[in-house]
């Protein structure tokens, strides 16, 4: 005789009995959890948001294995042309970047560096034109300016301040790009992972500080009239 079937779980419910079981593991790296039964699928993603929704599991990944998440800010004139050389030309460097490219150097906003840390990069590079050779006169400048004071809040903050270099290549330079990355990649493997974004979690009050410190300094960040 077959046995009646097993009634099935709502979304909500499902979500539920995985965040028990999340939790219940919370300070005890050593348990072995199980997720939630049912389908593949379905026993995929509850073991994906049991792992990356918990401490341990990424403070019990090794270095060795690690490998760091990088946002990279392109100058569209220099920079961005520069990756697009080194990509042409089939020069190697480490795929751990990820580019977004702007305008100019001088347009990245010092939140936005703070928005990709919180998201879940590990570093951030910023890469303009060189110094006396920006499209917009003198940008890259306001960029320098603005790096030295986020060297300054990152440490203030308690984040290592090598996690977020500035650099210049010009639309020549694929290979000087290229090594810009490794090198910051391997700096930043060294480091470790930062794993902000589970900090910024469970205080959402850190956005609202860090807007509040970027209105305390625009003056010493913006270029005077």
């Amino acid at each position: 005789m077959r046995s009646p079937p097993r009634p099935r779980l709502r979304a909500a419910d499902r979500g539920a009995r995985a965040a028990r079981i999340a939790s219940a593991a919370v300070g005890a790296p050593q348990a072995l959890v199980r997720p939630p039964n049912g389908n593949s699928m379905r026993r995929r993603h509850a073991w994906k948001t049991f792992f990356y929704k918990n401490s341990w599991a990424d403070e019990a990944m090794s270095n060795e294995n690690f490998e760091p998440k990088i946002v990279g800010f392109l100058c569209n004139w220099c920079s961005y042309r520069a990756a697009d050389l080194a990509g042409s030309a089939r020069i190697k460097y480490a795929p751990n970047v990820r580019i977004i490219r702007v305008m100019c150097s001088g347009r990245v906003d010092p939140s936005f560096v703070f928005k990709a840390l919180a998201q879940g990069a590990d570093g951030v590079m910023i890469a303009g034109c060189h110094p006396g050779e920006c499209h917009y006169i003198e940008q890259n400048y306001k960029a320098m300016r603005r790096y030295a004071m986020l060297k300054h809040t990152l440490t203030a903050m308690g984040v290592e301040p090598e996690r977020v270099r500035l650099v210049w290549a010009s639309a020549a330079e694929g290979q000087l790009l290229a090594e810009h990355i490794d090198a910051l990649v391997a700096d930043v493997r060294k480091l470790g992972p930062l794993c902000w974004s589970r900090n910024w979690e469970e205080s959402p009050e850190r956005l609202k500080a860090l807007e509040e410190i970027v209105h305390e300094h625009a003056e010493a960040m913006e270029v005077q009239a």
